[in-house]
């Protein structure tokens, strides 16, 4: 629940983060299959562990792209000059943290994390070149 209506800055800069780091969560799917296609590989017969391989080649390949996503919201982020703000958005977008529970860990009020969350949101927006 939103504690207050974002304005079209924070919404451009939490959508881009979004954008971004759902990348984070591809990248983990992708680490799985990775750790499952490489365990099969060790126990084919030859011409089955080369098709595994192929695959373990295109998901690495794959991965790379994700990785640059991820990168980025890391430099979007670090733009925020807000150290507060900056570890809220890392545990939001990085993390893949909900605010419920960055609330708990840094024991703020709900009230008071999203009001440096949009801040943050604003700020990043503003840093922009």
């Amino acid at each position: 629940m939103n504690i207050r209506r974002m304005t079209e800055k924070q919404k451009q800069a939490q959508d881009k983060l979004r954008k971004l780091t759902d990348a984070s969560r591809i990248l983990a799917a992708y680490e799985i299959e990775l750790r499952y296609e490489e365990e099969r590989a060790e126990r084919a017969d030859k011409t089955s562990a080369k098709e595994h391989r192929k695959r373990i080649s295109e998901i690495k390949s794959e991965m790379q792209a994700y990785k640059k996503d991820v990168e980025k919201a890391k430099k979007m982020i670090s733009m925020c000059t807000d150290e507060i703000g900056k570890r809220i958005l890392s545990m939001r977008y990085l993390q893949l943290m909900r605010m419920e529970e960055i609330a708990r860990i840094l024991a703020y009020d709900r009230t008071y994390l999203y009001r440096v969350y949009y801040a943050a949101l604003e700020n990043i927006q503003q840093q922009k070149p």
